[in-house]
C-alpha cells in the first residue's frame, strides 16, 4: 500500500482513499450567533448577535487583524 501526504493540501490519501480533514473553529462563531451588520466604521463593524450559553442580546464589533496591528503599534 502506497501512503503519501499532500504538502499543498494535507490531505493523507492512500489506496484505499482515507481523508483527514482539520476542523478550523472560528471562536466568535463558537460563542455567538451571529445576525445583521448594525454600523460600520473607521474602527471596524457591529454586528447584531445572541450569546449561545444564555440566549443575552448582543453587539459584536469585529476588528481587521490588520487594523489591530495598527492601534498596538501606535501605543
Amino acid at each position: 500500500m502506497t501512503d503519501s501526504i499532500d504538502s499543498n493540501n494535507g490531505w493523507f490519501s492512500s489506496k484505499k482513499k482515507f481523508f483527514s480533514f482539520v476542523a478550523v473553529v472560528d471562536p466568535l462563531r463558537a460563542r455567538y450567533l451571529i445576525a445583521h451588520k448594525l454600523a460600520s466604521g473607521g474602527f471596524g463593524d457591529v454586528y447584531a448577535g445572541v450569546r449561545k450559553k444564555d440566549g443575552m442580546p448582543v453587539a459584536l464589533k469585529v476588528v481587521p487583524k490588520k487594523r489591530m496591528r495598527e492601534i498596538n503599534t501606535v501605543r
